[in-house]
């Protein structure tokens, strides 16, 4: 019953990390998760995974999605 419950909740606050936003910020203008791999000084698996966590966590379906809710919710500019 507790489970049914909280999945019908709407969550309106997402929790994204820090390492989440950067990466959300840099596919925003366009860059691959090696490139944002090495702006970071991260692996391109974590940069990856990185952006899947957040793209998960927003409810996207694809990286464009998630960047665009990201923006919406003001998580990044």
């Amino acid at each position: 019953m507790q489970l049914h419950t909280m999945a019908g909740k709407v969550v309106d606050h997402i929790e994204l990390t820090p390492r989440e936003r950067e990466c959300l910020q840099w596919a925003a203008v366009g860059k691959s998760e090696w490139e944002i791999s090495q702006i970071l000084g991260i692996s391109e698996h974590t940069s990856e995974k990185h952006l899947l966590n957040a793209k998960s966590k927003l409810g996207a379906a694809n990286r464009v999605q998630a960047v665009a809710e990201a923006i919406r919710r003001g998580y990044i500019s």
